[in-house]
């Protein structure tokens, strides 16, 4: 055991709190299992978090936080292109058991099923503002970003844990099919790297 109480941060916690959620569900997550992931006493705990309803509210606030960010550096681009990419990227790269254990837990857990809403509008939004750089019919930008989170939100659901060839090709499938988009996607190990290659309405990018 880490005999310095103070020795992790908070970030530490929440790490730990994702691979929690993601291996065993909700149920798993309990101080005695942080601490045992982080192989640290419950004091080091309690220096951070008064208990774990306060250690809750800090997980989904921090969820939030880091999500909103990643949001905002994908608007932060006016290239339509490289906005496709890093979105496809980001969205292969999500925590999807942990998210799939979060939206269990927030049909029974409202302040959880109120923090899983925030951010899967905030993604809507995202997806919505990234597709009317292209296709100008806000009806349908917004029909298809609530049409990408479902794809998204049921492979969570179905798969566990996610398979990551099985979810890339769903995902270049369904943007081909729907949008019109097509991309090119190499995995390695873990990482996705994506290049998109048409638009919609047959506009070349790149040569394939």
């Amino acid at each position: 055991m880490v005999s310095a109480p103070h020795r992790l941060g908070r970030d530490a916690y929440f790490d730990a709190a994702f691979a929690l959620l993601g291996a065993q569900g909700p149920e798993a997550l309990t101080i005695a299992a942080l601490c045992k992931r982080l192989k640290v006493t419950k004091g080091s705990f309690y220096h951070h978090f008064s208990g774990m309803p306060q250690f809750v509210d800090a997980l989904l606030r921090h969820w939030e936080e880091d999500h909103a960010a990643l949001l905002d550096e994908v608007a932060a681009l006016s290239d339509p292109v490289r906005r496709f990419e890093i979105t496809a990227e980001r969205v292969h790269a999500l925590p999807h058991d942990a998210e799939a254990a979060l939206r269990a837990w927030g049909y029974r857990d409202r302040a959880v099923g109120a923090a899983v809403a925030r951010i899967d509008r905030a993604r809507a939004q995202n997806y919505a503002n990234t597709l009317a750089l292209v296709i100008d019919d806000p009806e349908r930008c917004w029909l298809l970003a609530h049409m990408g989170i479902a794809v998204v939100i049921g492979l969570q659901m179905v798969e566990r844990p996610v398979d990551p060839k099985r979810f890339l090709r769903v995902g270049l499938e369904w943007a081909h099919t729907n949008i019109g988009l097509t991309m090119e996607g190499e995995l390695d190990g873990d990482e996705l790297r994506v290049r998109v290659t048409g638009l919609p309405g047959g506009r070349v990018v790149r040569n394939s």
